[in-house]
């Protein structure tokens, strides 16, 4: 798992904005790798589909059974 931080500062500078949204754009593709070792981000999409939906049928039609 990846997380990104964001600090947003510089008010009143000029270039704040413009350089907030090269930081920003410089993010593209950051997972590309990630998601090539994974067999592709479709590959990855449809596997964690396919690992919810069996997880909600074991569950049964009420939903998840807690222990008492």
């Amino acid at each position: 798992m990846t997380t990104f931080t964001f600090s947003l500062s510089g008010r009143g500078e000029p270039d704040a904005g413009r350089r907030l949204l090269d930081a920003i754009r410089d993010l593209r593709g950051v997972g590309r790798v990630t998601f090539a070792a994974l067999g592709g981000g479709e590959q990855w999409l449809r596997r964690e589909r396919e690992a919810f939906h069996e997880a909600d049928a074991a569950d049964g039609p009420d939903g998840p059974q807690r222990s008492r």
